[in-house]
């Protein structure tokens, strides 16, 4: 493994460093020269994976005074985990989540006035 080729005493105290009141003086040490060419080949075997990121404030808003989405599609979009869908004057709570799109849809033109992430 590629960890294993890092050597562990490179910053250990020297022993013929001056101790002060604040800690132990560190003298890096240098690595073997077969150390370096292990190093250098080393190359991170685990799987590519997509991360999560939060809702994306800009593709959100994108979907204001066009057709009201649906829940997958504006998961899809903003890559939210989770959609609000409100009316105008409807009651919502405050709390924030970074993983959450709110679209607010005008029931009678079924446009979307308002969409945020939070």
């Amino acid at each position: 493994m590629c960890g294993e080729a890092i050597d562990h005493q490179a910053f250990a105290p020297d022993p013929l460093a001056r101790q002060h009141s604040v800690g132990v003086s560190r003298k890096p040490r240098a690595i073997a020269p077969g150390a370096r060419s292990i190093l250098a080949g080393c190359v991170d075997q685990r799987p590519t994976v997509a991360i999560k990121r939060p809702c994306n404030d800009r593709a959100a808003a994108s979907l204001v005074s066009g057709g009201k989405p649906t829940d997958a599609e504006a998961m899809k979009l903003t890559n939210a985990k989770t959609v609000g869908q409100i009316e105008p004057g409807q009651m919502v709570t405050h709390d924030y989540r970074a993983d959450r799109v709110t679209i607010e849809t005008n029931p009678s033109s079924g446009r979307v006035v308002s969409a945020r992430c939070g």
